[in-house]
């Protein structure tokens, strides 16, 4: 787990200039045809549980969340009540790994949030969605992945995986809060089924930098990946896309970071990572090279 006490705040614009390079020689590597499948494949998968709604339940997954459902507690989407069998649907993103393989990552209208641990809770019945009861709710005990003194809830939509997921601040009118209990437990009382975070914004400076991608040609949205591991915080962010003219960072943060790039060509994996504290108005350059998924793994898995 990383838990990191300070808050700061920032938001940077840089240009992120990709590079070719000859190939040395290397052994081939099968693997994931895509990046996408690669990450898809490595995502965290749901847990599913079923139950009877007349008597609700205590849930635990393999990670140690608890859910406690009651009784009575669903509405079909026309608000009949339901009853029968029900299954609760439950995944969890609490690593920086998860983030990156799932696509859920902790950013708030393209800010970077520090996550505490993120949850996709919902009820399903014939395979459609249920929505809670009038006055109900349900309670989650998750383990803090991170923590900080201004850490608030977030929200982040019903669709397990949307392609793009920001996270909202819940409106006035929703009564879900949460309470840190020892030994480093979030206890989160919701009244919605949906994706629920307990984050607090990443704030820094503004600065412009350049990065240089080597090692692959033809880099694209397609194939390639960036993205900025936040040392000693639960966060990662994307920095910036592909564009006729390169790669462009749309937000950077002045934080110590590993900045790692994924690609896939040619049916082989490619990665490199690059430490460092951005300073304004330098480049860096990355090197690509091949890897197997299990070695990529690794480098994640190890990043600080």
């Amino acid at each position: 787990m990383k838990f990191q006490r300070t808050t700061l705040l920032a938001i940077c614009v840089i240009a992120l200039i990709s590079c070719s390079k000859d190939e040395e020689a290397a052994p081939t590597v099968q693997t994931s045809s895509t990046l996408q499948e690669f990450l898809q494949t490595n995502a965290p998968k749901s847990a599913v549980f079923e139950f009877d709604a007349a008597v609700g339940g205590l849930f635990e997954t393999q990670n140690g969340t608890l859910l406690d459902i009651p009784s009575n507690a669903f509405l079909t989407l026309d608000g009949k009540p339901v009853n029968g069998k029900v299954q609760l649907k439950i995944r969890e993103i609490f690593t920086q790994t998860d983030m990156v393989y799932s696509g859920i990552l902790p950013a708030s209208d393209g800010t970077p949030l520090n996550s505490g641990g993120a949850i996709y809770v919902m009820a399903i019945q014939n395979g459609v969605q249920l929505q809670l009861a009038n006055n109900a709710s349900y309670e989650i005990r998750m383990p803090a992945q991170a923590l900080d003194d201004e850490m608030q809830l977030f929200f982040g939509g019903r669709i397990e995986n949307p392609a793009v997921l920001n996270w909202q601040l819940p409106d006035t009118g929703n009564r879900s809060f949460f309470l840190l209990t020892p030994p480093d437990t979030f206890k989160i009382f919701s009244d919605t089924l949906n994706w629920i975070n307990v984050d607090v914004f990443v704030t820094d400076t503004l600065f412009p930098i350049a990065l240089n991608v080597k090692g692959i040609q033809n880099p694209g949205n397609n194939n390639t990946a960036v993205y900025c591991f936040l040392n000693n915080e639960n966060s990662v962010f994307r920095p910036g896309f592909f564009s006729p003219d390169g790669f462009i960072v749309q937000y950077m943060v002045s934080r110590m970071m590993n900045i790692v790039a994924i690609s896939t060509v040619n049916n082989e994996l490619y990665a490199g990572k690059i430490e460092l504290r951005p300073e304004e108005g330098k480049t860096y350059d990355i090197q690509l090279a091949k890897m197997s998924e299990n070695e990529l793994k690794k480098m994640l898995s190890d990043l600080p």
